[in-house]
């Protein structure tokens, strides 16, 4: 439910919980990956981040 805060402006929290297609719940266990990350992939995955801060 939005609420609205004393500069005028709207919080609205939303709550979810997250189930894998087969219906497994990950709260509390997370996921397993599928494949390890190779040496690069945090440069990979911090590069590809980085352009979206500037997206206008």
């Amino acid at each position: 439910m939005p609420s609205r805060l004393p500069d005028g402006s709207v919080a609205e929290l939303t709550v979810g919980h997250y189930r894998t297609p087969s219906g497994r719940s990950v709260d509390g266990t997370g996921v397993t990956p599928d494949l390890d990350a190779d040496d690069r992939a945090l440069e990979r995955a911090e590069t590809v981040l980085s352009g979206l801060g500037n997206a206008s």
